[in-house]
């Protein structure tokens, strides 16, 4: 797909915007109808996206708005990132890291982007692929992380990996993420991986639950090739993209992720502060009650 450059550069720039609302969150419906308002009133062309049947954004969109939480962002990145469409994020979800204009400021938001005032920023993606012997059997991307498990709960996993070629370690335990630093502060970060600030080009191994404690979080440059292969102890493992299932690694097939062509283009409104949202959804600073 052909590339666009966009970028906010001191004037209303969006004369084509979507909206991609997930329904199901709280009061996702009157945040559309408010939103949707606020575009016509500066005439701007919209278009309306339904939450988890879109496929692809059309061309001519300048701009995506979505409305829901973290996951919703999540399946908005996968359709924008392709298309270098950018994003915008307006939380009615549970932690909002993505997701970071709050619907009662909206509109101001909206209006320092929309004035150019925004902050644009971009964020790298994994693409995950699957063989096997040679034949490519699946590929997908991931902004959060690609993540393999074991899928016997009851019994240990048992898997080899490489970079760059180069043999790293086996593993044992229940399982392996690979974070972006947009998904450092997701699955990876309950499991002790490291937060990984979201301008730098690195990626995080963190093992789950590893039988060896010394098995422990490492961070990569941005452009390794990481190779998962199973041990013959183990028969197959489960893999899932941004928590979405993506295939199942058996005997005979390796799992070689990494950095993706696409990059997801977010736009900041125009007070956004990384390390306070940190601050806040982290509660970090706060006294605790005793």
């Amino acid at each position: 797909m052909k590339q666009k450059n966009k970028s906010t550069n001191n004037q209303t720039t969006f004369k084509n915007v979507a909206l991609l609302t997930n329904y199901k969150k709280n009061k996702a419906t009157e945040t559309h109808a408010l939103i949707l308002k606020w575009l016509e009133a500066k005439s701007v062309n919209v278009s309306e996206l339904v939450f988890g049947e879109v496929q692809n954004i059309p061309y001519d969109i300048d701009l995506v708005i979505a409305i829901g939480g973290d996951g919703t962002m999540l399946h908005a990145a996968r359709l924008t990132a392709p298309a270098n469409t950018p994003l915008v994020g307006v939380n009615r979800g549970y932690l909002g890291f993505l997701a970071d204009i709050k619907p009662d400021t909206f509109s101001d938001d909206l209006e320092s982007i929309f004035s150019g005032q925004g902050i644009p920023e971009k964020r790298i993606l994994l693409t995950a692929r699957l063989f096997k012997g040679d034949e490519l059997i699946a590929e997908a991307e991931a902004l959060n992380d690609v993540v393999v498990k074991n899928d016997n709960a009851g019994r240990m996993m048992h898997f080899d990996t490489k970079v760059n070629k180069e043999y790293l370690t086996a593993h044992f335990g229940d399982g392996l993420i690979i974070a972006t630093p947009t998904g450092s502060t997701a699955y990876a970060l309950s499991c002790g991986g490291p937060i990984l600030s979201p301008e730098t080009a690195v990626i995080s191994l963190t093992p789950i639950c590893p039988h060896t404690l010394t098995d422990r979080p490492i961070v990569l440059n941005s452009t390794s090739v990481i190779e998962l292969e199973l041990n013959p102890r183990t028969a197959s493992a489960i893999i899932s993209l941004d928590g979405q299932e993506f295939g199942s690694l058996e005997q005979g097939m390796r799992l070689v992720v990494t950095e993706a062509k696409d990059k997801l283009s977010l736009i900041h409104p125009v007070d956004y502060d990384y390390y306070k949202i940190l601050r806040s959804k982290l509660h970090w600073g706060k006294e605790q009650s005793r």
